[in-house]
């Protein structure tokens, strides 16, 4: 099933009800955000023996018959899925214009899923255009690839296009626990807990892909704990701990150089990379300023509520403007830290400049403050003259 992508599906569940079908799809997008997912879909849709019958709806499959089953399992002959990585030749392509020519086996349609096909050489499209031109009624194509502009716009002018967005952080996070849940019913499912925390870091370390957000919840349930919580899923992963950071932030904030120095070798000192530590520093001020500029935006931000509390605080008495400053301190740290061969001093350098910053007026408060113009008398005003 999808997990977000409501712009895609919705769209193609209207034109599978009304029989509209493209013979050429093209889906783009980051990588784990579901393109081969729906590819699927669409070729289950397209064969299901039930759609549209006994109750069932016309633009989604119905996942028992068999069809539908033989798709789960990989073993339907009227759906192909090709990698074009290891496919790329002509020849290959030569291959599958011949296999596609013959009308499906069972179903009524042909799907050729290619995912990566921005992979394919260039004799490998021209090979795919005759085809993509000249389509037998019974076939469609659906290709999948993070990079669309490598494809030559011969092919893309051939597809109905559709972009795949990253999948918001607490989307993610509620498919996380859901799989959980899940598990948890399932009798021979893996036993676990997982906290909101833990899902929260999990879908951020993701940025936004499920699949890899998946990935990392199956390695950490794999350490064997009983519950997975935010420290476990920082010790497997190798995430620098968040509380090192509202330290040093706090101290930063309060306007306390030695303190943020002090919290700053304590964290370094505990292992933490200090390109790692000005990254982690970057999005923690990040938060703040988010939350600052609009407090409801809980969802830009992926954590838990507790935290998000603490991150309203922190930023309490600063303005919107100087928090935005030191996000910028912040930020260019990273840049000279890469090359160097002691980053640790430039980020105790932007660290010292981030903790002695001065509050910054605005031009009304300055215009605000300035004493009244005198003015003179008319007399004085014509000798002037």
């Amino acid at each position: 099933d999808m997990i977000g992508q409501e712009h895609v599906t919705a769209v193609l569940t209207r034109a599978l009800e009304g029989d509209r079908v493209a013979h050429a799809y093209l889906f783009t997008g980051a990588r784990g955000v579901g393109k081969t997912t729906c590819a699927r879909l669409i070729a289950k849709a397209l064969n299901c023996q039930q759609r549209g019958l006994d109750g069932h709806s016309a633009g989604e499959p119905c996942n028992e018959c068999t069809s539908c089953r033989e798709i789960t399992t990989g073993v339907a002959l009227d759906v192909a899925e090709i990698d074009g990585a290891s496919n790329r030749g002509i020849a290959d392509v030569q291959a599958l214009r011949e296999k596609v020519r013959f009308s499906p086996t069972g179903g009524k349609y042909r799907v050729v899923i290619i995912d990566e096909v921005h992979q394919l050489s260039n004799d490998a499209f021209a090979a795919l255009l005759k085809t993509l031109e000249e389509p037998p009624p019974h076939l469609v194509f659906v290709f999948a690839t993070t990079d669309p502009q490598k494809l030559p716009e011969t092919i893309r002018s051939r597809t109905q296009r559709f972009d795949f967005a990253r999948v918001p952080l607490r989307r993610v996070a509620d498919r996380l626990l859901d799989l959980q849940a899940r598990e948890a019913a399932d009798p021979e499912g893996t036993r676990f807990t997982l906290t909101e925390g833990a899902a929260l870091l999990l879908a951020h370390k993701s940025e936004g892909s499920m699949r890899d957000a998946v990935s990392a919840l199956d390695q950490v349930v794999s350490a064997g704990e009983p519950e997975v919580n935010e420290e476990l899923v920082r010790r497997v992963l190798g995430i620098a701990d968040r509380e090192a950071f509202f330290t040093i932030a706090g101290a930063v904030l309060e306007r306390d150089p030695k303190a943020a120095l002090q919290a700053l070798h304590q964290a370094f000192e505990k292992g933490l990379d200090a390109r790692d530590l000005a990254e982690g520093l970057s999005e923690h001020i990040r938060h703040i300023l988010v939350l600052k500029v609009d407090p409801e935006a809980g969802d830009l931000v992926a954590l838990a509520r507790e935290d998000l509390e603490r991150l309203k605080t922190q930023g309490a008495s600063w303005s919107e403007n100087d928090l935005l400053r030191l996000l910028k301190l912040a930020s260019e740290a990273s840049g000279p830290m890469r090359d160097s061969p002691q980053p640790l001093v430039h980020l105790e350098a932007a660290l010292l400049q981030m903790a002695t910053l001065e509050p910054g007026e605005t031009l009304a408060e300055i215009l605000a403050t300035r004493p009244p113009r005198r003015s003179w008398p008319s007399c004085q005003v014509e000798q002037a003259r």
